[in-house]
């Protein structure tokens, strides 16, 4: 009799193709990013669409018990005001109007509608990975945008600062 695999174990294996594709992807991007400010600003807005999607469905969840002490938590660790703070940093005042969700990060955004209404515990494991992200890759991503794009100190990072309360 074959032993059952652990749900990581499952999850590992559905998943592996497309965190194999997304990664590359995201590899492939950060190295054109890297060469211009305006290009890494339009990649951040991608992103900052799709954290405010996570935190908007946390929020909408709170009433699920297993989800009420991560939305408790979530003031603490929200990251669309920091990505907000580093749009304006590399594309100006009027950054909203030209980060629009593309086709891909509307699809995605309404995927992640579909498993909230479906199973919203789902949520919790998509948003530890996305913030274990930031924080552990996002300081290796801060030293690199800071040296290759010749930031100001302190500027155009505020994505990557998680602050100890």
């Amino acid at each position: 009799m074959t032993k059952p695999l652990l749900f990581t174990e499952q999850l590992r294996a559905s998943s592996s193709s497309l965190h194999a594709v997304s990664n590359a992807l995201v590899v492939a991007k950060l190295m054109v990013a890297f060469t211009d400010r305006r290009v890494y600003g339009l990649a951040l807005g991608s992103f900052y669409h799709v954290y405010v999607a996570i935190e908007q469905l946390l929020y909408k969840s709170r009433e699920t018990d297993a989800l009420t002490p991560i939305v408790e938590m979530l003031p603490r660790v929200e990251r669309h005001q920091q990505f907000a703070v580093d749009l304006e940093y590399f594309l100006g005042p009027g950054w909203k109007a030209s980060t629009k969700p593309s086709q891909p990060v509307q699809q995605y955004i309404q995927r992640l509608s579909l498993v909230a209404e479906q199973n919203p515990y789902l949520l919790i494991a998509h948003t530890f990975a996305m913030h274990a992200a930031l924080m552990a890759g996002g300081q290796l991503l801060k030293k690199m945008l800071t040296k290759h794009v010749k930031l100001e100190p302190g500027k155009g990072t505020s994505t990557f600062d998680y602050k100890a309360s």
